[in-house]
C-alpha cells in the first residue's frame, strides 16, 4: 500500500475518531448545546421492550402513542412548559390557540360525575347567528343522539369520561367544515325533533363581560379571558362599542388568564400606548432575541384611564401586558401578584409516520419595557416569593370568593350565548372590581402611585 493509500484511509478515520472526542468533550464540559443523548441504548431498549416484553406492546397506535409519552417526558423535564402533542391531539391545540373551532356553536354542559350511560346532555348555550342557531337548536334543548347513534352509546360511562377529562360527545358532534350532523333533540317540552346542522367554523371568543359599572361616571369594564388570533380585534370592537355610550375609564380584568399569542398581547398594549416597546425577548440562539414595539398608528386611546386587575391566575402573555401598561405607568395594577411565567415557547409543526406532531419548546425568555423579568424560580415552585408582577393596590380575594368568581367568569360566558341567562352570583361584590373602580373615580387612594 503506497503512502497515500495509507492516507486517504486514515484521514477519514482519524475524522470520525475527532467527531466522536469533540461530542464526549462537549457532554463532558457541559458546553450548552452539547447532545446527552444515547441513540444506541435508546434503540437497545426499544426492542428489546418490543420483542421481549412479557404483556406485549399493543397495536401500532399503542406503540406511537408510547413513543410520544416518552419525548413528551424528556422534553418537559427541563422546565415544564416544552411538550410534545401527538397528531391525534394537534386539532385541539389548533383550537386553543386559534380560539376557533369547526362545530355547530353550542355549549354543552359538563358530563354528569356518575358511573354508567348518560341518556342526554343539556344545551347550555347556543352561539347567536352560529349554525345550530341558524338550524334551530335553543339552549335547554337536550342532545339524546348524534347521527343516529343514542348518547349511552357515545358516552357509555359518564364518570369515567369525566375522571379522563375526555370528550366524546365533543368528538361526535364536530367534523369536517361544510360537513352536515343529524342530531335528535329534546325540547323543554319532552318532544323530540330531528335537527340537521352544517358545520363550519365557530369562534370561542376570548372578551367577556362588557359593560359598565358606572354608566353615569362611565366607568367601563372588560374581561379578557386569554389571547388568541382575534383577542386584539374583539377587545378594540368592545371599547368602541363603550365609547359610543359615554366611556371615560376603563377596568381591564385580566385575572385567570393564562396567556396564549404574544402577539395579541402585543397588540392589545398596543391599543393603549402610543408607541415604545411592549416586551423584549432574549434567547439564547440569536434568532429568538427580538424587540416587540407599540405602533403610534394602531393606538385605540393613549390616554384612558386605565385599571388592570390580576391575579395568581394571570400569567405568559396577559402578564407582557400588565408589565408595559405598568412601566409606562399607563395603568394601576390591581389584585395580587401574577404568576410570574415570563418564558416564550415555539411551537413547531413536525411530520412524522403517525401525521403532524407539535413540537413545543421553550427559547427565551421575556422581559417588561424597563428589562425586568419576574420569572418563577424554577417554573413550577409555587413558593418563589420574587416570582410574578406585584400589584400596585394589594387587594386579596377571600377564600370563600374564589369558586364564585370562577362561577362569575362562567356564567358571563354562557350570558354572551344565551341573552336570556339568568347569573346565578348575579348578587357577589367582587372587592377587587370595585377597588379598581374606586381608584377611577378617585375616591380611594394608591400609595404607589403617589410617587
Amino acid at each position: 500500500m503506497s503512502r497515500r493509500q495509507f492516507l486517504a484511509l486514515l484521514l477519514p478515520l482519524l475524522a470520525v475518531i475527532t467527531g466522536f472526542v469533540v461530542l464526549w468533550a462537549l457532554e463532558r464540559t457541559g458546553v450548552p448545546g452539547a447532545p446527552a443523548w444515547d441513540a444506541d441504548f435508546a434503540r437497545y431498549v426499544r426492542d428489546r421492550i418490543g420483542q421481549e416484553y412479557v404483556a406485549g406492546t399493543g397495536n401500532r397506535r399503542q406503540q406511537q402513542a408510547a413513543y410520544f409519552r416518552a419525548l413528551d417526558a424528556y422534553v418537559r423535564s427541563f422546565d415544564g412548559y416544552a411538550a410534545i402533542v401527538p397528531p391525534w391531539e394537534v386539532e385541539r391545540q389548533r383550537e386553543e390557540s386559534s380560539g376557533r373551532y369547526t362545530g355547530i356553536g353550542v355549549r354543552i354542559e359538563p358530563i354528569p360525575p356518575k358511573a354508567g350511560p348518560v341518556d342526554s346532555v343539556l344545551i347550555a348555550g347556543v352561539k347567536p347567528g352560529g349554525p345550530a342557531a341558524t338550524a334551530g337548536v335553543a339552549v335547554g334543548d337536550r342532545i339524546v343522539a348524534v347521527d343516529g347513534r343514542p348518547m349511552p352509546e357515545i358516552v357509555p360511562d359518564g364518570l369515567a369520561a369525566r375522571e379522563a377529562g375526555d370528550s366524546p360527545l365533543q368528538r361526535a358532534i364536530r367534523g369536517m367544515e361544510g360537513t352536515p350532523v343529524g342530531l335528535r333533540l329534546r325540547g323543554k317540552d319532552g318532544a323530540e325533533r330531528d335537527v340537521r346542522v352544517m358545520r363550519a367554523e365557530v369562534d370561542h371568543g376570548s372578551v367577556f363581560g362588557t359593560r359598565f359599572l358606572d354608566r353615569a361616571k362611565g366607568v367601563g369594564y372588560v374581561r379578557v379571558s386569554g389571547f388568541d388570533s382575534s383577542t386584539a380585534k374583539d377587545l378594540r370592537a368592545a371599547l368602541e362599542g363603550l365609547a359610543k355610550e359615554g366611556l371615560e375609564s376603563l377596568v381591564l380584568d385580566l385575572r385567570g388568564n393564562h396567556g396564549g399569542l404574544l402577539d395579541q398581547a402585543v397588540l392589545v398594549a398596543n391599543l393603549f400606548l402610543d408607541g415604545g416597546v411592549v416586551v423584549k425577548q432574549r434567547g439564547r440562539v440569536e434568532r429568538f432575541t427580538a424587540i416587540h414595539r407599540a405602533d403610534p398608528k394602531e393606538t385605540w386611546d393613549a390616554k384612558l384611564p386605565l385599571a388592570v386587575l390580576v391575579d395568581e391566575g394571570s400569567a405568559s402573555a396577559s402578564e407582557v401586558l400588565a408589565g408595559a401598561l405598568r412601566d409606562y405607568r399607563r395603568a394601576v395594577l390591581v389584585g395580587e401578584r401574577t404568576w410570574g411565567k415570563f418564558l416564550v415557547q415555539l411551537v413547531e409543526e413536525i411530520p412524522t409516520d403517525a401525521g403532524t406532531a407539535i413540537f413545543k419548546r421553550t427559547t427565551s425568555i421575556y422581559e417588561t419595557p424597563l428589562g425586568t423579568s419576574y420569572q418563577r424560580t424554577p417554573p413550577d415552585n409555587p413558593d418563589d416569593p420574587l416570582a410574578g408582577i406585584p400589584p400596585d393596590l394589594l387587594v386579596r380575594m377571600p377564600e370563600k370568593d374564589r369558586e364564585t368568581l370562577a362561577e362569575v367568569f362562567e356564567e358571563e360566558i354562557y350570558a354572551d350565548w344565551d341573552p336570556a341567562h339568568v347569573p346565578k352570583a348575579r348578587d357577589f361584590i367582587d372587592p377587587q372590581i370595585e377597588a379598581a373602580k374606586a381608584l377611577l373615580l378617585g375616591e380611594a387612594f394608591c400609595p404607589a402611585l403617589a410617587s
